[in-house]
């Protein structure tokens, strides 16, 4: 089983709900091990909430993110075949997503 390291999601969040940024696809298995979220507003710019869940279960809840910030979140979180990267923010077009790990043919 070989592991690809690779960028499982790159977008910009919206405030719709808990949407799909990304699924995993048919025949392979991700182990998710970073994921970086950033605020692009300015200094005046408000704080925001985030939202993210794998496969509907929640990895960062109602997490308050300030203006020009970055959370950062070292992990090994395992998704299968169809599981989903979920994520929401209560802004539209200032706060962005970076998600990767590695991907392994099942």
């Amino acid at each position: 089983m070989a592991a690809t390291p690779k960028v499982l999601a790159r977008t910009t969040l919206s405030n719709t709900g808990s949407f799909p940024v990304a699924t995993v696809p048919t025949g392979k298995r991700w182990v998710l091990t970073n994921l970086i979220i950033t605020h692009s507003g300015s200094i005046n710019a408000a704080s925001v909430y985030v939202w993210v869940s794998l496969n509907g279960t929640p990895l960062v809840a109602w997490y308050v993110l300030a203006p020009g910030s970055v959370f950062t979140l070292d992990c090994a979180q395992v998704l299968e075949s169809g599981n989903q990267l979920q994520a929401w923010s209560d802004s539209v077009g200032l706060v962005a997503i970076n998600a990767s790990g590695v991907e392994m043919d099942l």
